[in-house]
This record gives C-alpha cells, sequence and structure tokens, in this order.
C-alpha cells in the first residue's frame, strides 16, 4: 500500500517536472523568436544604412564626410540596437519570471491539493484496516468459541461412548 502512495506521489512530482519543463521550453522558444525579431530588424536596418551610403555616393559625397555620417550612423543604430535588445531582454525576463511565478503557483496548489488528497485517502485505508483488524478479531474470537464448544461436545461425546462400554460391560 506504502509502494502505492509513493508511486502515485513520483508520478505527480514527474508531471509537475514535465510542466515546468514544457513552459520553460515554450519561454525560451518565445525569446528565441523576439531576438530573431530583433536581428531581422538589425538587418534592416544595416540595409537601410547601406542604401543611404550607396546613394551618398552617387550623391559625390566627401569620403571624409561620408565616413563621418557613416560612423555617426553606425553609432546611432548601434545605440539604438542596445537599447532595444535591453528592452527585450528586461521584457523577456519579466515575461519568464512571471509566467514562472504563475507555473509555480498553479503547480504548488495542484501539488498541495493532491497531498490532502492522498492524506484523505491513507485516512480512509487505515481506518479501513483497523475496520478489517477489529472484524478478523470478532471472527477469530467467534472461531475460538465454536472450537472450545466442538472440543467440549467432543469430551461429553466421549464420555457418553466410554459411559456406554462400561455400563454394557457390567
Amino acid at each position: 500500500m506504502h509502494g502505492e502512495h509513493e508511486e502515485t506521489v513520483n508520478r505527480i512530482r514527474m508531471d509537475y517536472e514535465n510542466m515546468i519543463q514544457r513552459k520553460l521550453n515554450q519561454v525560451h522558444e518565445d525569446a528565441s523568436m523576439e531576438v530573431s525579431r530583433i536581428k531581422s530588424m538589425e538587418r534592416e536596418s544595416k540595409s537601410q544604412l547601406e542604401n543611404r551610403l550607396t546613394r551618398f555616393e552617387k550623391e559625390y559625397i566627401l569620403k571624409a564626410n561620408h565616413e563621418s555620417i557613416l560612423a555617426s550612423e553606425m553609432l546611432n543604430l548601434r545605440t539604438k540596437h542596445l537599447h532595444e535588445v535591453k528592452e527585450l531582454e528586461e521584457k523577456v525576463e519579466k515575461e519568464y519570471a512571471e509566467k514562472l511565478k504563475g507555473i509555480v503557483q498553479n503547480n504548488k496548489q495542484e501539488y498541495e491539493t493532491n497531498i490532502a488528497n492522498l492524506k484523505g485517502q491513507i485516512k480512509s485505508l487505515e481506518q479501513q484496516i483497523s475496520s478489517n483488524k477489529s472484524e478478523n478479531q470478532r471472527i477469530l474470537d467467534s472461531a475460538m468459541r465454536e472450537k472450545e464448544r466442538a472440543h467440549k461436545t467432543r469430551v461429553e461425546l466421549d464420555n457418553s461412548i466410554h459411559i456406554q462400554k462400561v455400563t454394557r460391560k457390567d
């Protein structure tokens, strides 16, 4: 009986761990998609910058001016990119923490409910065992009385047979 309870608790624990792993995988996948989106934006920004540079070259911008503009644009893009990455990281961390907190809370409630149910089942089984012990004792007591009565009857029968034999001899 104890093994069944351990098996149930282990199963619940494994279900809980699997659910947490699925949720973590989903959050990780969401973060990967967001990083991919930002990288795509970065490529698009880079492409726009390259298009601007091409336009500038066509307009005969001096090399020094071109390099200055390019450096400035690259700095702006890097700053913007770093800012967006930082915002994304903060957003993902916050969402992850909230999702994880919700998952943990739900799982904690489910676990506590399951534990309470298991305790109720254990108590019920203990009561059933106690009842069965009482019934077994009652049956044993009854069997002992029947055995004593049978033994008494046998002794009386033996005495009666012995008396009849003695009376026949006389």
